[in-house]
């Protein structure tokens, strides 16, 4: 009897060792499709994708098979549902889709939007001096992206501790510096820039937490039009797509809950 148990534990145990070697293949699969995929996906729905067929070891579908299963018209509609301001459109390659803004007129002409604006502002310690500077001197989408994210966070409660009027404007300011990265992200080859940008985008997510945590923010999000929830939205999405390939998504899901998308 000793002898059948020996056998069954051994069974066992070679069973529980074969899954977690594979469990932990699995994991590295996925990690290394991120850090992959997030330089060559041309969207969000071909990035969850590919990491999902790392997940299940499936052979991912071509751009090409992806188009005769779904259809262009679905894939565009995909697209459009994650960030509904862009459109998008077939690379000139035939490899994948990349996205143009219907608010193209917007953009600074730049090679290098994260180094394309300099402002020579002081930095703002309360209300007077931010209103001061977003009326009067940040003019552009641009200009108001990189005013924001080189405010010092330890200075944002003391800046919207009474009223947060400005919220729709800078959140919309703020998926619009995100998108312009994220647009720009998969062309850099060079590993300095993207992890430049990367650093940018964490600035923009530092900012959205301090600022969800100010007196006056819940009352101000109750007034959001549906349109600045929309770029609330998407502003969540870039954000993770550029960190999706290290960093845990817990924090990012519990100020999405914050934001209520």
């Amino acid at each position: 009897m000793s002898g059948v148990m020996k056998v069954l534990d051994e069974k066992a145990l070679r069973t529980e060792l074969a899954t977690a070697v594979a469990s932990d293949r699995r994991r590295k699969a996925v990690d290394e499709m991120k850090k992959r995929s997030i330089l060559t996906a041309g969207s969000y729905d071909e990035f969850r994708h590919l990491v999902k067929c790392a997940e299940n070891d499936q052979k991912p579908l071509t751009t090409k098979e992806m188009m005769a299963v779904n259809g262009t018209a679905r894939l565009g509609e995909e697209a459009r549902s994650k960030f509904p301001s862009m459109t998008a459109h077939k690379s000139s390659s035939g490899g994948s889709y990349y996205f143009n803004s219907r608010e193209q007129r917007e953009k600074e002409q730049s090679s290098n939007f994260v180094n394309s604006v300099k402002l020579n502002l002081s930095v703002p310690k309360n209300a007077q001096d931010f209103d001061r500077a977003w009326r009067r001197n940040c003019r552009t989408m641009g200009e108001k992206f990189h005013y924001l994210i080189n405010i010092p966070v330890e200075n944002i409660p003391n800046i919207f501790k009474v009223e947060l009027n400005e919220l729709g404007s800078i959140v919309h300011s703020l998926n619009y510096g995100l998108q312009s990265i994220y647009e720009k992200f998969s062309l850099d080859r060079d590993e300095s820039l993207q992890e430049q940008k990367i650093q940018t985008a964490k600035k923009v997510l530092n900012f959205l937490e301090t600022l969800s945590q100010t007196k006056s923010f819940k009352f101000a999000l109750d007034f959001l039009s549906k349109g600045e929830k929309k770029y609330v939205q998407e502003a969540f999405n870039r954000i993770q797509l550029l960190f999706s390939a290290n960093e845990d998504e817990t924090e990012l899901d519990t100020l999405r809950s914050r934001y209520n998308v």
